[in-house]
This record gives structure tokens, sequence and C-alpha cells, in this order.
């Protein structure tokens, strides 16, 4: 990992343009989110009267609009979305009652992500599960088999998602400070409220139905790009000592470069290495910094759509490496040592 190339670069200076908030720009993004947020809303309802299954599939087709709110939380969270903290809370916690998620509960965990990321002695919070080969090896045979069962794609996008979405972020934590406990119980009272108002004028069913269908594709979706934007054959992870945030942060994200719509959709999260490095870019001029610093063009980072089942299959890292290994890779990688040293005997 260069970074020795890192430390030559003034990176504060390079991206300080693209750092402050445009107030037109984020409410141009607020009201074309939730106006098509709300028209789907209707949308569904109008599906309810034909079948379930159709209600179901708007909530699927109103992910562009729930994962783009998703977004607005998280920038507000950051801090980089308006300059005023009050307007920054104010539609962080709007969005966080719409996707269940506590807002300043979420931002505070999440700011740790970004502090730690790419830190092996720093793993566990706001991040995805991920042992060294030398860890795996050691685990007992349970432990494996439960970290297995943990990275499989399926369970990870399901029940990850329920715990993550619908169980965790109900309640507090022992980390949590007042402003993270009081952010979880007005979630959980707005969402309440929520239900109560659309069931008033529809019915219990239909919000049970449309909501919990638009948080089920929505974590997910969410889940999935986190997952690939932090685990990729390359991706950087290092000891404390050699560790520093430069390098964690461009080189331990990936930049998932999506077709037009799809990044239009995600809230140009795919410029993820530009994000890890200055997290207080709003996410509308993450493409802007991008095309205009070349440094950021970094092919060992990028990841299409065709490389994403590639990522899924990674799991173990080897320090030895520096590479995410396959579980396969792994096991052949374990036995090597050993048959050269039956050979030598």
């Amino acid at each position: 990992m260069p970074g020795g190339y890192m430390k030559k670069i003034n990176w504060a200076t390079m991206i300080k343009p693209y750092q402050q908030p445009n107030r037109l720009k984020s409410y141009w993004q607020i009201i074309n989110s939730f106006t098509l947020f709300i028209g789907f809303w209707f949308l569904a309802y109008e599906a309810f009267q034909y079948s379930v299954w159709l209600t179901i599939a708007v909530a699927l087709l109103a992910q562009p609009a729930f994962l783009r709110l998703f977004i607005i939380l998280h920038d507000c969270g950051h801090g980089s979305y308006f300059k005023k903290k009050k307007e920054r809370d104010f539609w962080g916690t709007i969005c966080g009652v719409i996707t269940f998620t506590p807002y300043h509960q979420w931002a505070f965990e999440h700011a740790d992500h970004h502090k730690t990321s790419g830190n092996l002695e720093k793993r566990g919070r706001g991040d995805v599960w991920t042992l060294t080969l030398q860890e795996y090896n050691d685990s007992s045979w349970g432990k494996q088999l439960f970290y297995r069962l943990y990275r499989f794609p399926a369970f990870m996008l399901t029940v990850g998602t329920i715990y993550n979405f619908i169980v965790m972020h109900r309640f507090t934590t022992s980390l949590d400070g007042k402003k993270e406990r009081r952010s979880v119980y007005m979630t959980n009272l707005g969402i309440l409220l929520m239900g109560a108002l659309i069931s008033s004028v529809t019915s219990l069913e239909f919000f049970l139905i449309y909501q919990l269908s638009l948080v089920m594709f929505g974590g997910a979706l969410g889940i999935a790009l986190f997952y690939v934007q932090h685990q990729f054959e390359g991706v950087y992870w290092s000891r404390t000592q050699d560790w520093d945030y430069e390098t964690a942060a461009v080189y331990g994200s990936s930049y998932l470069k999506l077709p037009r719509f799809l990044q239009w959709a995600s809230g140009n999260i795919g410029f993820h290495h530009i994000h890890h490095l200055s997290p207080m870019i709003p996410n509308y001029e993450l493409e802007r910094c991008y095309r205009e610093q070349e440094y950021f063009h970094i092919e060992e980072l990028t990841i299409t759509l065709k490389d994403i089942a590639r990522c899924y299959n990674l799991h173990l890292y080897d320090e030895d490496t520096g590479r995410l290994l396959t579980f396969k890779e792994a096991k052949q990688s374990t036995a090597e040592p050993l048959m050269a040293a039956v050979k030598a005997s």
C-alpha cells in the first residue's frame, strides 16, 4: 500500500473546495427525494387494493427514494449537509424515523467506523465482522461455523437486516450517551406516530406490509452496498503502529462504479474512498471531486457490478499477503506450509 505516496499529497488543500454544503442543492435533493417517496406511498396504497404482493413490489420500486433519504440522514450525521446543526438534526431525525434508524445513535457509531476503519486492532463497531486468516485458524469449530453463517450473503441480507434495522435500532447500548439514548426513544415514538397517522387514513395492515417491506429491502441494499465498500481483494488493513488515517480512508474503501441511475439512487455513495477521506464532502459534490482530482482514479479500488459476486466470496484477511481470501484460498494457504513441512521431514 503506497503509504509514502499518500503522505506526499496535500489532501486537505485538494478536498477543501468540495467540503462546503450548498443549501439550495441540499433542499433540492430533499424535495425530489421526498416527493418521489410520498408518490410511491400513494402508488402502494392503490396496489394494496389489488394485491399484497403488488404492494411489496412497489416497495422494491421505491428503493431509490428510500436509499436517498438514508443518504440525507447519513450526510446530516457527518455534518456535511447543512451548516446549521439544528437544520441537520431536524432532517436527520425525520429521515431516521422513516428508515427506522435513530439518527444520533447511528451517527455516533458511524463516526467510530470512520475513525477506526482499516485498523485490525479496533474492529467491531459499525463494521462488517472480519477475521484474519490466523484468527480463523485459531478459532473453535463452532466459531468458524458461525462466522461462515454470518458471512453467507443470504443470511447477512435477511437475518442481518432484521437484526440491525428492526431489532437493534430499537434499543440503547452501554456506549450511548444521553443524546444517543434520547434519539432511540424519539425514533421509536416517531415510528409509532407515523404508523398511527398512516393507518388512520389507510389501514394498519397496509402500513405494516409496505413500511416493513421498505425497511427490509432498503436495509438489505444498504448492507450490500456497505459490504462491497470495505470487502474487496486488495482492501487496506493494518495494525495500529502502522495504521494512518489517509491510507486507511482511501485504500480501505472501494470506488463502486455504478450505472448513472444506480449512482443517483444510491446518493453517490459509490465514491466511498473520497467519502472516507473527507466525510465533510456532501454526497452531491463527490462526483465532481472525483472528476476533477485524478488522484482518486485508482484502478485497484474500482469495482463494477460484475465484480460484486467476487467480493461476497472474500472472507478472511491474510496479513502476510495483504489480501482478503476466499475460504478455499484460505484452506490452500494454510495447507501449503503443512505440506512443505511434511516433505521436509
